[in-house]
């Protein structure tokens, strides 16, 4: 797939005073693995400042004219993100109506799905860090318990996590697990490579074993190997 403008694509946030309208590196929405992994992206505000950043925030006086279902989207507004939308680039919105609305009024394509609620779980999580200008606090119905890539690496781990449970921490000591996984499975594919040729020279069959059995087997065959040749060439020295 090839995407424009770089791969870059437009956020709209809702603040709790205003809108704010950010970039966001809209690759990771295309992964294979996008809903498992998003949420590492923003796994603390360093990871996330490098997929996303803030082009403007503006505070509104009355946030339910700035988008509705009856009006559209107002002057102030359409004209923030007018400002920022590059031709062919999608707009990422947190509510579905937010997209019926500004695709109606404005004609621009908005995407709003479970990856997109990835993405704004990430970034309300760090929204005082990414919009310092933004002095209140969001409601607590407008905070977002859990990520759904979150979810599931903790259930593949036998963890039941309630949402309510989810803290900084909790999100922390995940992000090392997946970093862990991921390192291991990108080493597995070079092992795989190497048990096939363990298959050819000994005939074990490799398929189903784990990275440490297959490290330990190649551990054990080079020992042998370099133990062969080293007597070899001691007994063609004498």
């Amino acid at each position: 797939m090839t995407l424009r403008n770089n791969g870059v694509l437009l956020v709209l946030l809702e603040m709790p005073s205003g809108f704010a309208v950010f970039n966001f590196c809209g690759i990771y929405l295309y992964l294979p693995d996008a809903i498992q992994s998003m949420w590492v992206k923003f796994a603390n505000y360093y990871r996330a400042r490098r997929v996303v950043w803030l082009k403007e925030f503006q505070t509104f006086d009355d946030k339910s004219r700035a988008i509705n279902a009856d009006t559209g989207v107002n002057k102030q507004l359409t004209q923030m993100i007018l400002k920022w939308r590059r031709p062919g680039q999608e707009l990422l919105v947190g509510k579905p109506e937010y997209k019926s609305v500004i695709e109606a009024s404005l004609g621009i394509p908005c995407r709003h799905d479970e990856l997109v609620m990835e993405v704004m779980w990430g970034m309300k999580r760090f929204m005082p860090s990414l919009v310092r200008r933004e002095k209140s606090e969001l409601p607590k119905e407008d905070l977002l318990p859990v990520s759904q890539g979150l979810q599931m690496l903790l259930s593949s781990y036998g963890f039941d996590v309630k949402p309510e449970m989810v803290n900084d921490q909790i999100v922390a000591t995940a992000s090392v697990l997946f970093d862990c996984d991921a390192a291991e499975k990108k080493q597995y594919r070079d092992f795989h490579a190497l048990g096939r040729h363990l298959k050819n020279v000994s005939g074990i069959e490799y398929e189903n074993w784990d990275l440490l059995k297959l490290a330990t087997a190649f551990k054990i065959i080079t020992s042998f190997t370099v133990v062969g040749i080293f007597w070899s060439r001691s007994f063609v020295s004498i």
